[in-house]
């Protein structure tokens, strides 16, 4: 090989490398060709991505969701990792505050041809964790070469929602947790500790403390609790109704953790989950 040759052959398998070694929604991001109408505004989707919701689909339940595959079509690029949650008030949380409207899609996690599912438009109304659940049919869904790709047609003029798209996004799945704990194990993890002392807190009133226990997120919920404990028949009521932190450690019945989030399984009346994420330094409550 000429010796001037060789630097470039170099450069080009350096670029070939670092290609296969990017996350493929850097390489393939989904796409989506149509428009949405929302309350007689017109909005141009552009960006498309989908995500297989199946290995912790029991823990799902918990939080009402079902083994799904989700499909987000938006206005703007929104974060993959946002759609891999259990739950989806972060999807939510993002959207509100970055002013992007979204529609999301749920059909049957393994949908093939023409089948029926949901449609939420998101956000909801400022402020509030509301929106309308339009049953959809008709949804067309093809799997092909990882990737998931799509038609949707929807007009309802009651909702003031008309949509009309096709979209081709990389098939996305889950990725496993760190760790799945159950009973002892899971009351001894670190997250299980983090959630009981926000508690401990709660209870004895001492909000300003709680305040550091908390997510970003959460924290305008803690500031508003803290304002309204000066009333003290309100703050009586709000810590009488928490239980002591052994009674509560004993309701923690599993724990799934990641890198930047865990999920508590608590077993009260009914069951349910709460929710931890890495803020920090530490193991923080947003729920």
């Amino acid at each position: 090989m000429p010796r001037a040759a060789r630097p470039l052959r170099l450069a080009l398998v350096a670029i070939w490398v670092a290609a296969w070694s990017a996350p493929a929604w850097t390489l393939d991001p989904g796409t989506v060709r149509g428009t949405c109408v929302r309350e007689g505004r017109a909005i141009a989707l552009v960006h498309a991505q989908s995500f297989r919701f199946r290995d912790l689909a029991a823990l799902g339940e918990h939080a009402d969701r079902r083994a799904e595959l989700r499909i987000l079509l938006a206005a703007r690029e929104v974060p993959a990792a946002l759609l891999s949650e259990v739950e989806l008030k972060a999807l939510e949380r993002y959207l509100q505050r970055e002013s992007i409207d979204a529609l999301l899609v749920s059909v049957p996690v393994d949908a093939e041809g023409t089948v029926d599912g949901t449609l939420v438009a998101l956000p909801g109304p400022p402020g509030t964790p509301l929106f309308v659940v339009h049953p959809i049919a008709d949804v067309r869904i093809t799997t092909r070469d990882h990737r998931v790709q799509g038609r949707l047609r929807f007009d309802d003029a009651r909702a003031g929602l008309t949509v009309d798209a096709d979209f081709s996004t990389p098939d996305f799945h889950e990725t496993p947790p760190r760790e799945r704990l159950g009973g002892d194990a899971a009351r001894a993890s670190a997250p299980a500790a983090a959630y009981l002392e926000f508690e401990r807190l709660l209870r004895a009133g001492d909000f300003i403390a709680a305040r550091r226990h908390v997510t970003p997120a959460l924290l305008p919920q803690i500031l508003d609790l803290e304002a309204r404990s000066r009333v003290p028949a309100f703050l009586a009521q709000f810590t009488g109704r928490l239980p002591a932190t052994e009674a509560r450690r004993r309701q923690i019945e599993g724990a799934v953790i990641y890198d930047d989030r865990a999920y508590l399984v608590v077993r009260q009346r009914r069951t349910s989950l709460t929710t931890l994420r890495w803020h920090d330094g530490g193991w923080r409550v947003d729920d």
